[in-house]
């Protein structure tokens, strides 16, 4: 499908106004939509590995819209509404109708343990005032990101819902960006803390199926593993997969592992999923985008279409219980969709179907994101973890004064 060089939504009568406009990646940015340049806007981008052009589109909208704050990510492809587009920019203009409703904060992941920068953003979270969700864009290749979840939840004092994802480049695993004070770089964490007068709601389901016998981790570093059953890792891989072996590591995708810590490091012990993110034939090792404990038990896992499909049900049928409040009332809402790239490759010519769910949601909901290397989720009643080949989506609105 080839798309308009610009495609604006606005839908008035809200606390929230939002835009949005799909850009390729040869566009100039003429921007034709409502919005005062002097208007405080947050501005979420999510665009192709292409960091020269992106930036260039970055200038046009940063010197059209001084005063508003740019952020977004890299991805395995970029989502507006149910539609995934490759080698495009998605904006999204988003104007609160009350001030100071979000804040920016950003990490160096450069030389810094990934756990140290989950504690330094629980604590600036924690000291900030009226927080009614976080939402964390990452560097997709330089964090570990259960490491991560486990400082933000020592250092969180607050209970809050919180959403996120590491970025992707096109499933190359080589270089993966952020946006950080209107510049495309790696190595970065970028936090939006939104305010008071937000409702955010967040919801997560995967749909794989354990499969094979159990096996053990006997050899292991943080998110890279050794040996499993006291072989080589990554000769136990191949012989699972087989003559898919030889698409290593993309083909991982398919088979992430089902990983339940024996040590019960996790917090809450439980079951988790890992995406394989990286091989070294050099080393046999594996590594993926968590960590995975010494002697935790493992298993490989494998889906189906339908599975997968009945995974982003589940996430409608969630979000309609937290918007039946609102459902009477004329607020704009956006839904912001981070779904791993293990689902986009197993679902294939299929995958646009796991997007469509949002239609069936009340009001006029926008809906953008973005395919990663790992998603972040919590709701109100649970902390901040790591998980992979998740369909994680998160809705926000304003509250209305009426």
């Amino acid at each position: 499908m080839n798309p308009p060089k610009s495609m604006k939504v606005v839908h008035k009568g809200s606390a929230v106004l939002i835009e949005q406009a799909i850009l390729a990646i040869e566009d100039d940015y003429i921007y034709s939509g409502n919005f005062n340049s002097e208007d405080e806007l947050l501005i979420l981008c999510f665009f192709h590995n292409h960091p020269t052009h992106n930036q260039k589109l970055l200038n046009q909208i940063q010197a059209k819209f001084p005063n508003a704050k740019i952020t977004g990510c890299g991805g395995a492809g970029q989502v507006h509404e149910d539609i995934i587009y490759d080698k495009h920019m998605i904006i999204n203009f988003i104007k609160f109708s009350h001030s100071n409703q979000f804040e920016l904060i950003e990490c160096e992941l450069s030389n810094k343990d990934s756990l140290q920068v989950g504690l330094e953003l629980g604590k600036i979270i924690t000291n900030s005032k009226s927080v009614s969700g976080v939402i964390i864009f990452s560097d997709g290749l330089n964090l570990d990101g259960d490491k991560f979840s486990e400082g933000l939840k020592s250092q969180l004092k607050i209970t809050c819902p919180i959403v996120g994802g590491l970025a992707g480049d096109d499933a190359n695993f080589k270089e993966t960006f952020v946006i950080s004070k209107c510049k495309i770089i790696s190595k970065k964490l970028v936090a939006i803390v939104l305010k008071e007068h937000i409702s955010m709601e967040v919801t997560a389901h995967g749909g794989w199926k354990r499969f094979g016998f159990e096996h053990v981790i006997t050899k292991a570093e943080g998110n890279v593993i050794f040996e499993i059953d006291n072989r080589a890792a990554l000769e136990f891989y191949k012989e699972y997969l087989g003559n898919e072996s030889e698409k290593l590591p993309s083909s991982g995708l398919h088979f992430p592992l089902n990983v339940l810590d024996q040590n019960n490091l996790l917090v809450p012990k439980e079951n988790v999923v890992r995406t394989l993110l990286a091989i070294d034939q050099e080393k046999k090792s594996l590594t993926f985008a968590g960590s995975i404990p010494l002697y935790a038990k493992i298993d490989l896992m494998k889906s189906t279409d339908k599975d997968l499909l009945a995974a982003a049900e589940e996430n409608v049928k969630i979000l309609l219980l937290s918007l039946d409040k609102i459902s009477k009332k004329n607020i704009n809402v956006f839904s912001l969709v981070i779904s791993c790239v293990g689902r986009r490759l197993a679902l294939g010519q299929k995958i646009e179907e796991e997007l469509l769910g949002f239609k069936d949601l009340p009001g006029k909901v926008y809906q953008s994101g973005f395919y990663s290397y790992g998603e972040l989720s919590s709701t109100q009643n649970s902390k901040c973890r790591l998980q992979n080949q998740t369909l994680t989506q998160a809705i926000f609105w304003e509250d209305s004064d009426d």
